[in-house]
């Protein structure tokens, strides 16, 4: 009876140890296989992707409603606050008349500048008070114009009687010579103001190759028929460095050239002089060259040979 118990005593130590044998193969198995990240521990601070966005009026102003507070998470398009809708539209308002002025202004400058007569664009109208003033101020200066090149012509005219009337008195020694020089500067004087007629001139981009200062200029006024009253001859004075885009027609350029005329006048077969007075309109012809006969008759050829070389 003691040897059995002695026996079954025996064989329970070796199972554990047969257990905890196979219990350590198995964790050093999966501690093999198992795999855990490396990783180096340090210190930091939480900061948005992009820069933190500073939100300001661009005209300032004074805030009516505030719709977040510090801390809230707000959305792309969400209204952050809301201004003082009276001191923006103020601002417009200032803004938008100083834009309408100045758009009127402009307005009446070309035409002035060209010659044409004043025409008023949509926006301009818009406003009638402000299209009246300007269109008042148009028909001021168009007076005045005219008016101070009537009594140039004028004094001139008397200056020129005087001079006749005063060169037989120096001939017979019974006036001074040096009146006849006063008068004959002050001639000067007044044509120099007068006998500068500039006429603008609008040249095509693909023309402007062939076109400098100093090519000699044939101007033909059209209130005047060419053919009893002659034409004015005169130069090219400046061409502008850029194109410049036409206000009707916007898909158009063209470049600005000033022509400077040789005379101030017209002058009939009888003999009678008709003054030129600036916001007269004109036909310009440019002198850029000469080609004989033979090379107009070929020009069409030559275009029809390029022809058929396109695509």
């Amino acid at each position: 009876m003691n040897k059995t118990l002695f026996s079954t005593k025996g064989k329970a130590p070796s199972r554990v140890i047969w257990l905890t044998l196979l219990g350590l193969v198995v964790f050093f198995a999966w501690a093999k296989i198992a795999i855990l990240d490396e990783v180096t521990v340090g210190s930091g601070k939480v900061t948005p992707s992009t820069r933190a966005q500073v939100i300001e009026s661009l005209d300032g102003g004074v805030i009516d409603n505030l719709y977040v507070q510090q801390g809230n998470i707000v959305e792309k398009g969400q209204t952050l606050a809301q201004l003082d809708i009276n001191r923006a539209q103020s601002v417009y308002g200032e803004a938008f008349l100083r834009v309408t002025t100045l758009r009127a202004s402009a307005e009446r400058l070309r035409a002035e500048l060209s010659g044409e007569p004043l025409r008023f664009s949509e926006e301009t109208l818009k406003d009638p008070n402000l299209a009246a003033r300007e269109r008042q101020l148009y028909e001021s200066r168009l007076r005045n114009r005219d008016e101070t090149a009537l009594n140039l012509q004028q004094s001139m005219r008397l200056v020129e009687q005087e001079l006749k009337m005063t060169e037989p008195l120096v001939a017979r020694g019974a006036a001074s010579a040096v009146e006849v020089i006063r008068l004959r500067r002050q001639i000067s004087e007044i044509r120099g103001k007068i006998d500068e007629a500039r006429n603008l001139y609008a040249v095509n981009p693909r023309d402007i190759a062939y076109i400098r200062p100093g090519l000699p200029v044939i101007v033909k006024i059209t209130a005047h028929d060419s053919s009893i009253y002659g034409d004015l001859n005169g130069e090219v004075e400046s061409v502008s460095p850029d194109t410049l885009q036409d206000e009707v027609r916007r898909d158009q350029y063209y470049y600005r050239v000033y022509v400077r005329t040789l005379e101030n006048g017209l002058t009939n077969k009888n003999g009678d002089r008709f003054a030129i007075v600036p916001g007269m309109m004109a036909n310009v012809e440019i002198k850029t060259g000469q080609k004989s006969v033979l090379d107009y008759l070929i020009k069409p050829l030559n275009k029809v040979n390029e022809a058929l070389r396109e695509r």
